[in-house]
């Protein structure tokens, strides 16, 4: 009414302990506790995925180097025996082996594909050589490990189904591919630093 003075209205620390937010109950508590572990759970089991489909799919890739390789590696023995004085149908003849591993290392690289399928549009270029160049780190080393598994077998390296050769070639392939792409991450670093958040959406 006119001439009553304005009444101010209540501060915050005045005001009832009732407009006051109740607290939750232990149940709802207990449930957005639970909820909260499993979703970290979730993401445990989600990044664990990851890792194994990555490292099957790096296994599948190392499988595919090998295979290359060691075809690669039959006009190589057949020219290095040519070279050496031994007939043409002998070098063709004796680098079957080099075939056979190939195909060998071929049939779980092409076994995988189902386990392994992925969107490769979405990976820059510099991603995948990074990946190429984990590959054929692991393609190296398998390779090496091979050749000298020969040396134990064949340590006289007489012509057979383990012919160290055959295995020292190859490992010096999967080798040279292996350097060729770390020399260009050490020339061109910047080219090869992971992007930032923003840049990936």
């Amino acid at each position: 009414m006119p001439g009553e003075p304005e009444r101010e209205p209540p501060s915050p620390a005045s005001a009832s302990p009732a407009q006051a937010p109740a607290p939750l109950p232990a149940d709802r508590r207990e449930g957005e506790r639970r909820g909260s572990l499993v979703e970290r759970v979730r993401g445990g089991v989600t990044a664990q995925g990851a890792r194994l489909a990555r490292a099957v799919l790096v296994v599948r890739y190392v499988m595919g180097f090998l295979a290359g390789g060691f075809l690669i590696s039959v006009p190589i023995s057949i020219g290095s025996r040519v070279g050496y004085g031994v007939g043409l149908g002998d070098a063709v003849r004796a680098s079957a082996v080099s075939c056979l591993y190939g195909v060998i290392f071929l049939v779980p690289f092409l076994g995988l594909i189902p386990l392994t399928r992925i969107d490769w549009r979405e990976m820059r270029v510099p991603e995948f050589q990074l990946f190429e160049l984990t590959v054929a780190k692991w393609a190296a080393a398998a390779a090496g490990l091979l050749f000298f598994l020969s040396l134990i077998g064949n340590p006289t390296a007489q012509p057979g189904w383990i012919e160290p050769g055959v295995l020292w070639t190859v490992f010096v392939l999967m080798l040279l591919a292996w350097a060729k792409i770390k020399l260009q991450t050490l020339l061109f670093p910047e080219f090869y630093a992971p992007r930032k958040e923003e840049e990936k959406r």
